[in-house]
């Protein structure tokens, strides 16, 4: 059985992750949510994800890891509405600046059985010199190197 991964926000980061992925489909189910509809819906389009969802609850209810590619403020409360629905054992993988914030709210909102990770990603030198931070420097090998 494939393991779902559920990524919130799909902005360069998160669809980047959804890209880099995409050839592991066999192993991962890629699951995207973000508050902008039609976003989540070029993304889809664009491969980064195998289905999306309206619904958060619903986005994160069978994750086995789930992406915060969000701001600090959307982590904030992305964890505190999805906390109640994750699976025991589930990771949260959380990729924004404040980390020992982030880390504390996610100890105190998260369900003991659950695991919390905060990463930075590091990009790949050639894509240093981009200004846009937008869907459309999403890259499936910003990661890479």
């Amino acid at each position: 059985m494939a393991v779902q991964i559920t990524i919130i926000g799909l902005e360069k980061i998160g669809e980047s992750v959804g890209l880099a992925l995409a050839e592991h489909t066999d192993q991962l189910y890629r699951v995207g949510y973000d508050k902008d509809v039609r976003l989540m819906r070029e993304v889809q389009k664009r491969g980064a994800i195998d289905k999306s969802f309206l619904n958060l609850h619903a986005a994160v209810e069978k994750a086995d890891i789930i992406l915060l590619a969000t701001s600090v403020e959307e982590s904030y409360e992305t964890i505190e509405i999805i906390a109640q629905d994750l699976q025991p054992e589930s990771v949260l993988v959380d990729i924004s600046s404040a980390r020992a914030a982030i880390a504390e709210r996610a100890k105190k909102l998260l369900p003991s059985e659950c695991h919390f990770v905060s990463v930075t990603p590091a990009f790949n030198p050639s894509h240093l010199d981009l200004e846009q931070i937008g869907v459309e420097e999403a890259h499936a090998d910003l990661f890479h190197n």
